[in-house]
């Protein structure tokens, strides 16, 4: 899968926002994500210097942050079910059909005593079509 470490900056202009970096930091601190740093406005302008912030202004810098390739992603992902669904008959893959809705299964188109058995989920298609999963659903346009 590609991906690039990009990092993140995250930018707060009021006291409530800043409260809500102060927790994201501290929730990505304590789950081990490195280069976590809260900065200050003149630290802010050292990083990003073309930014017009007011003298309020904070942010959360995540030097370690990485992102995907999406359609990359969503390849990787549509050869796997392809592949697992060829190998175990246990996985579907609808093309075209856009996803409207997504809702909990009806109780009674669950099998208890299947491994995995749950109340389940059920994508609606455009069609109208209800697909039913047990473990993950996965509805996207590429």
């Amino acid at each position: 899968m590609e991906w690039q470490t990009t990092g993140s900056l995250l930018l707060a202009t009021t006291a409530a926002e800043m409260t809500q970096l102060e927790a994201r930091a501290t929730m990505l601190q304590a789950n081990g994500v490195e280069g976590v740093r809260l900065l200050g406005r003149e630290q802010l302008l050292r990083e990003e210097p073309a930014l017009g912030l007011p003298a309020s202004a904070a942010g959360l810098l995540v030097d370690s942050d990485a992102q995907i390739s999406g359609r990359a992603a969503a390849f990787a992902l549509l050869d796997e079910c392809q592949r697992l669904g060829a190998a175990t008959g246990r996985c579907r893959v609808l093309l075209h059909e856009g996803a409207v809705a997504l809702e909990p299964a009806p109780a009674s188109s669950v099998d208890a005593a299947a491994p995995g058995a749950g109340p389940g989920a059920q994508v609606v298609t455009e069609t109208g079509r209800r697909v039913r999963a047990r473990r993950g659903v996965m509805a996207c346009r590429l």
